[in-house]
């Protein structure tokens, strides 16, 4: 992730939504591009909210305790880490999830309310078979990877489960939350999976960028 606080805002990805949106008009489908579009710029909000949470974990790491909570909340010490966490995994997960959101919208998936997500995604295609080729569907494979799986276990981890918070002065040890099985400390761990969301979400805007209906295959 990018750790130079001045240089110009990273609007990269949603530029590449936008791109996206762009690319996919010129192809006249009969499918709602807009929606499409609007799915994919949403995960590039979520790819920067992950990258914004990182952030304000480096801030704490820096132990300036009394202008994080002026600045920001006057709330204990270790609460900065576990809520920069929470919004960290969450976004990420989102950002995946409208990613798959978006895939199914523009092979002429429907669902009767909300939009699908990779965990409901087989259950969702199932119902209604996707129009896309095969390099578009198999971006949805990631649901079935070991880093999917464990990033979505650490969110659980974060977001579901109960932790006891004590009230601390200062700044007490660093987090860590268990991701694969091992016990990883946040700040390296949010930059490591940032950076593995944005990568996704670059790989299936990539395939889109290349995508026409008229072609038998993805270049």
């Amino acid at each position: 992730m990018d750790q130079n606080p001045l240089s110009s805002p990273d609007t990269a990805d949603l530029d590449l939504a936008n791109q996206v949106g762009q690319h996919l008009r010129t192809l006249q489908l009969s499918v709602d591009v807009d929606a499409a579009q609007e799915l994919l710029s949403g995960a590039a909000y979520n790819l920067a909210g992950a990258r914004i949470a990182h952030g304000l974990l480096r801030w704490k790491a820096s132990g300036d305790y009394d202008t994080i909570r002026s600045s920001v909340a006057n709330e204990q010490w270790d609460l900065f880490e576990i809520a920069a966490v929470d919004m960290c995994l969450r976004s990420l997960v989102t950002a995946l999830d409208l990613c798959a959101a978006a895939l199914f919208r523009l092979g002429g998936g429907h669902r009767a309310s909300g939009e699908t997500d990779l965990r409901r995604w087989d259950s969702d295609v199932g119902r209604t078979p996707l129009s896309l080729p095969a390099q578009l569907t198999g971006w949805a494979d990631l649901r079935h990877s070991s880093e999917f799986k464990d990033l979505v276990d650490s969110r659980n981890d974060a977001t579901h489960r109960r932790r006891l918070v004590t009230a601390a002065v200062g700044a007490p040890a660093a987090l860590s939350i268990d991701y694969g099985g091992t016990s990883r400390p946040v700040l390296q761990l949010t930059d490591e999976i940032g950076e593995y969301g944005r990568k996704k979400f670059r790989d299936l805007c990539t395939l889109l960028l290349t995508w026409s209906p008229r072609a038998t295959a993805i270049p």
